[in-house]
C-alpha cells in the first residue's frame, strides 16, 4: 500500500503544469542589437557608480561623525582636566594658607588678614604704588623729584614723558 500510496504521488506530481517563471514568461531574442548591448553596459556602470557614489557618502558621513564624537570626548577631557587642575590649584593654596596660619601661631605671630583681592589690586588700593592711569600735577611731581635727588627732566622730556 505505501508503494501504491508512494506512486500516485509521484505521478500526479509529474502531471501538475509547473508554474510559470519570471524568464519564461519573456523569451529572449535570439539577437541583439549593438546598440541595445551599449545600452544595457552604460546602465550597469551607471548603477555601479551610483552604489560607489553611495558607499563614499555613507563612508565620509560616519567619518564627520566620528570626528564630531572624537572633538566632543577631547573638549570634555580638556574641561574635566582644567576643572582638576583648578581644583588642586586651590586645595594647594588653602594648604598654604593654613600651614602658614599654623607657622605664624608656633611663631606666635598675629594671623594674617584673609586675603580676598589680588597682591596688584590691594598694592593699588592702599596707595603704595601709582598706576600709569593716575598723572599726578606738575609741580607735585617735581616736588618729589627733588626729594629724591633725581632729575626734574632729562634733555628733550615732556611732563607726559
Amino acid at each position: 500500500m505505501d508503494f501504491a500510496k508512494l506512486m500516485s504521488s509521484e505521478i500526479s506530481k509529474k502531471t501538475q503544469p509547473a508554474p510559470p517563471s519570471p524568464a519564461a514568461a519573456e523569451p529572449a531574442p535570439k539577437y541583439l542589437k549593438r546598440a541595445d548591448l551599449e545600452a544595457q553596459r552604460r546602465q550597469a556602470y551607471q548603477d555601479e557608480q551610483t552604489a560607489l557614489q553611495r558607499s563614499r557618502e555613507a563612508k565620509a558621513q560616519q567619518k564627520r561623525k566620528l570626528d564630531e564624537d572624537e572633538a566632543a570626548r577631547a573638549r570634555a577631557r580638556d574641561e574635566k582636566r582644567r576643572r582638576l587642575a583648578e581644583e588642586s590649584r586651590r586645595r594647594r593654596e588653602e594648604e598654604e594658607v593654613e600651614k602658614e596660619a599654623a607657622r605664624r601661631k608656633r611663631l606666635g605671630l598675629p594671623p594674617l588678614p584673609p586675603a580676598t583681592t589680588p597682591p596688584a589690586a590691594a598694592a593699588a588700593a592702599s596707595g603704595d604704588a601709582t598706576t600709569d592711569d593716575e598723572d599726578i600735577p606738575d609741580a607735585e611731581l617735581r616736588l618729589k623729584l627733588r626729594a629724591a635727588h633725581e632729575p626734574i627732566t632729562l634733555f628733550g622730556e615732556t611732563h607726559a614723558q
